[in-house]
């Protein structure tokens, strides 16, 4: 038996289909084609290991089932287009589509091997990489919203991805006089102390962008 009444449903199903229903430039996969493995985090629904194809993932998001004062803010479709965004400019796990099943949308992404910022030595270097990530959301108007060291990866090549994009926005692209005022007040906040061991760095850095 669902815990939800019939009208919290339909508000729901509303509010996912917000932005917009669903997004019409990301492919739609067959659901037949992954299978589900271990899960490997339970960020959203839970991440998993895609069986069959082992370099990629599947994150579950719910249309449904989001708490009554989230339901309008973690919008699903949402996350979907701001990830996918964020694959195709090289800044956080490549996406390449999703499919709908028993009222989940299924995101297929990019396995990413690296380590949690959280998890290894914060230098000035990668702060540096950090803010330039941070500057090509802003560049292409959106705000991860969540941007805090364990969905900051540091690739063995060094690279930097940002793999979360659960409270990401849209907001209006600065001009670039702006533009140049924000990144360098970001510039003043971005220092590797133990202040960001593992609070947002949102606080620090994109509270600038807006």
């Amino acid at each position: 038996m669902n815990k939800y009444s019939d009208d919290y449903i339909m508000a729901a199903a509303e509010a996912s289909q917000s932005y917009p229903n669903p997004p019409d430039d990301i492919p739609v996969l067959d659901p037949n084609d992954y299978v589900k493995a271990d899960i490997i985090s339970k960020s959203g629904y839970g991440v998993y290991i895609v069986r069959n194809h082992p370099s990629k993932l599947l994150k579950v998001m719910n249309l449904f089932d989001a708490p009554e004062d989230a339901m309008y803010e973690e919008n699903p479709w949402t996350e979907l287009r701001m990830s996918y965004i964020a694959g195709n400019l090289g800044i956080g796990a490549k996406i390449y589509g999703y499919y709908i099943q028993d009222r989940d949308i299924n995101m297929i992404m990019e396995k990413i091997d690296g380590t949690m910022l959280k998890n290894t030595k914060k230098t000035q270097e990668i702060y540096d990489k950090v803010l330039k990530i941070s500057e090509i959301l802003l560049d292409n108007g959106i705000k991860n919203g969540d941007m805090n060291t364990g969905n900051i990866m540091i690739l063995p090549d060094g690279n930097v991805k940002v793999i979360d994009y659960g409270e990401a926005y849209e907001i209006p692209i600065p001009s670039d006089t702006k533009k140049a005022k924000l990144i360098k007040t970001m510039s003043k906040h971005a220092k590797p102390t133990s202040e960001t061991k593992d609070q947002t760095m949102n606080d620090r850095l994109e509270e600038k962008l807006t």
